[in-house]
C-alpha cells in the first residue's frame, strides 16, 4: 500500500495540481484583501467618529452638529454619541474579528483551512479528481493499474488517501499565499484589533483540525464521482453538482440537517459575519425558515464522517462488481 500510494501521488503532481494550487492561492489572497478592505473602512470611520465626539475641537460646532443648544443638554447628547461610537468600535471588531487573523502567521491557516473546506477547495479538488480518478478510465490506464495490482479496494484507497492528501496540500498553498501577501496586507491595510477572549491559536488550531475531516469528505466524494463516471468532465461535474445542490437543499426548513451543504458550516463554524474571508459556504440555517437555527458541530462531525464511509464503500462496490472497461 505504501508503494502504491507513494505513485498515486507522483501521478497527482500534474501541470493540473500545480494550476490547481495557483488558483487556490489567487483566490485566498483576493478574497482577503476585499474583506481587510471593507474591515479597515468601517474601523477608520469608527474611529473618526469616536475622536470628534470625544475630542471635539469645538463644542460649538458639536451642538450645531447635534442641534442641540449648548449646554447640559448638548453635553449630555455628546456623551451618548461618545457611547455609540465606543459601541460601534466594539461592534466592529466583532464583525471583522478575522482581519487580524489574515495578517497574522498563525491566523492565516485557519482562514485558510476555511476556504479550502468551501466551495474553492470542493472545485479544485473536483478537477484534481476528474484527472487523477476519471482519467484513469479516458487514458486507458486503469486496465494496466488492476493488472500489476487486481486489488481493486486497494485502488479507490489509494485515489481517496491521494486526493485528500492534494487537499491537504492545497491548505498548505493556501496558507502560504496569505503568509507570502502578510507584509503588504501590514502596510496597506489598518485593521480592527480582534475581540477581547479571541485566540489565534484557538482558531487556526481548530480550523486546521477541521478541515481535515471535511478534506476527507470531498476526497471520498471525488473518488465516488470517479468511478461513477470514468471520465474528467463528468467527475468535475458531478462532484461540483452535489456541492450546489446540496447548498440549494440546506436553505429549506424540511431538509437542511440532512445535507452535505449544513454539515460542512456546522462543523466547520462558519459564521455570517465571516463571509468571503474563510468560506464562500452558506452559512444561514434555514435561509428560508422564519426561525434561524444554530448549527449543531456533532450533526456536522456524524454526518461528515458517515458521508466518508459511504462514498467509499460505494465506490469499492462499483469497482468490484463492474467491469473496468465499462
Amino acid at each position: 500500500m505504501t508503494g502504491q500510494l507513494r505513485l498515486e501521488l507522483v501521478k497527482l503532481a500534474r501541470p493540473l495540481a500545480v494550476w490547481s494550487a495557483w488558483a487556490t492561492f489567487g483566490v485566498g489572497v483576493v478574497l482577503a484583501s476585499i474583506y481587510q478592505a471593507s474591515a479597515t473602512g468601517q474601523y477608520q470611520i469608527a474611529v473618526d467618529t469616536l475622536r470628534q465626539f470625544a475630542h471635539p475641537t469645538s463644542t460649538a460646532e458639536v451642538c450645531r452638529f447635534l442641534s442641540v443648544p449648548v449646554g447640559p443638554a448638548c453635553e449630555q447628547a455628546r456623551q451618548e454619541q461618545v457611547g455609540s461610537a465606543r459601541q460601534l468600535i466594539g461592534d466592529t471588531r466583532q464583525w471583522y474579528r478575522l482581519a487580524a487573523a489574515v495578517q497574522d502567521p498563525l491566523g492565516a491557516a485557519g482562514v485558510a483551512a476555511g476556504l479550502v473546506s468551501s466551495l474553492a477547495g470542493v472545485l479544485v479538488l473536483a478537477g484534481m479528481a476528474g484527472g487523477h480518478v476519471g482519467g484513469e478510465w479516458s487514458l486507458g490506464t486503469v486496465k494496466v493499474l488492476l493488472a500489476g495490482d487486481p486489488g481493486r479496494v486497494r485502488f479507490v484507497l489509494g485515489k481517496f488517501w491521494t486526493l485528500w492528501l492534494g487537499g491537504t496540500g492545497l491548505l498548505v498553498v493556501g496558507w502560504l499565499g496569505l503568509l507570502a501577501a502578510g507584509p503588504l496586507f501590514r502596510r496597506w491595510y489598518a485593521v480592527p484589533p480582534p475581540p477581547a477572549g479571541f485566540s489565534m491559536w484557538g482558531y487556526a488550531g481548530g480550523q486546521v483540525a477541521r478541515a481535515l475531516l471535511v478534506l476527507g469528505a470531498v476526497a471520498a466524494l471525488g473518488t465516488l464521482a470517479g468511478v461513477l463516471t470514468r471520465n474528467p468532465l463528468g467527475t468535475f461535474g458531478l462532484l461540483a453538482g452535489f456541492a450546489f445542490a446540496s447548498m440549494a437543499a440546506s436553505v429549506w426548513p424540511a431538509t437542511f440537517q440532512l445535507t452535505y451543504g449544513y454539515w460542512v458550516a456546522a462543523w466547520m463554524g462558519f459564521a455570517p459575519v465571516n463571509l468571503w474571508v474563510d468560506h464562500v459556504w452558506i452559512d444561514r440555517f434555514p435561509l428560508l425558515g422564519a426561525r434561524e437555527v444554530h448549527p449543531d458541530p456533532l450533526v456536522g462531525l456524524v454526518g461528515l464522517a458517515a458521508t466518508v464511509m459511504v462514498a467509499l464503500a460505494l465506490a469499492a462496490l462499483r469497482m468490484r462488481t463492474t467491469d473496468v472497461g465499462g
